[in-house]
């Protein structure tokens, strides 16, 4: 949003174009879901690493494509996220033990905590230093590096399933799921900010 802003783009323009971004996230989400049970999680957070490159070259190139490099932008980013953050949840669904499954959630809270934190911290201090430029071009090399140690390990579940709501339990769902949705554009809508 800040890079936006600083190439020109109002308040209102950054608002819109975040808001078809979430719509388009729930629109993408079902065949997200598809892939990752085709080809399971680590395949599908291998394509979500894949797809942030381009994102990250579109919005390389926002100052000179103007809406068109935006427009690329959204669209591979809204992939890559919605796919990576599927998958990511997938594969932790299949806890490593039942015994330690409080340990093993605690410990990627941690790190996904931190993560978080130090992410914003590292890039904006090298956008500062080196540019936005440079920054982009090192997260591109990075996220393609960061997809290598996915295939070390086996997929943790079975692949090639199909995704059935038939039986889903809506009725226990809807009250957890209405939470989740004010959590979620709240963590949006304050990051944004």
């Amino acid at each position: 949003a800040v890079y936006m802003y600083k190439n020109g783009y109002s308040v209102l323009y950054i608002v819109v174009a975040y808001l078809i971004y979430f719509i388009f996230k729930v629109i993408i989400s079902y065949p997200c879901g598809m892939v990752i049970a085709r080809y399971g999680p680590k395949h599908g957070m291998f394509f979500a690493n894949i797809l942030m490159i381009p994102s990250l070259l579109f919005f390389l190139m926002l100052p000179e494509w103007t809406i068109w490099a935006l427009v690329g932008h959204l669209i591979f980013y809204a992939l890559s996220i919605t796919m990576y953050d599927m998958a990511h949840l997938v594969s932790f669904s299949k806890v490593q033990s039942t015994q330690h499954a409080g340990r093993e959630l605690g410990f990627m809270n941690i790190m996904d905590k931190i993560a978080k934190g130090l992410s914003p911290f590292i890039g904006g201090l090298m956008a500062w230093i080196f540019g936005p430029d440079v920054t982009i071009w090192v997260a591109s090399v990075l996220f393609l590096a960061s997809a290598v140690p996915l295939f070390l390990t086996a997929e943790p579940v079975k692949t090639r399933q199909k995704i059935r709501f038939h039986g889903f339990p809506w009725r226990q769902v809807w009250r957890s799921l209405r939470a989740e949705v004010a959590v979620g554009a709240d963590v949006a809508g304050s990051t944004i900010l």
